[in-house]
């Protein structure tokens, strides 16, 4: 689960859980959501949401190893 709600001109950050086979080789990325997310080089899900940004966003994130990957669905609200 992400984290759910993202405040007007406050830093938003999601750390994904990642557990179990082999996490050094792993990417984030944002495969649907608002223009202001994105994924720093850390893969660390992050933005600064401006007024224009309120209302509820659906969030696909995609964690791949080049061969398999896994998807996250869940939704954000900008308040």
């Amino acid at each position: 689960m992400i984290s759910n709600v993202a405040y007007v001109g406050k830093e938003y950050i999601f750390v994904p859980r990642i557990v179990g086979g082999n996490t050094e080789n792993l990417s984030v990325s944002i495969q649907e959501g608002p223009s202001w997310m994105a994924v720093d080089e850390n893969g660390f899900v992050v933005g600064i949401p401006t007024i224009q940004d309120i209302g509820t966003y659906r969030v696909i994130l995609t964690v791949s190893d080049g061969t398999l990957s896994s998807d996250l669905v869940d939704y954000v609200i900008v308040e």
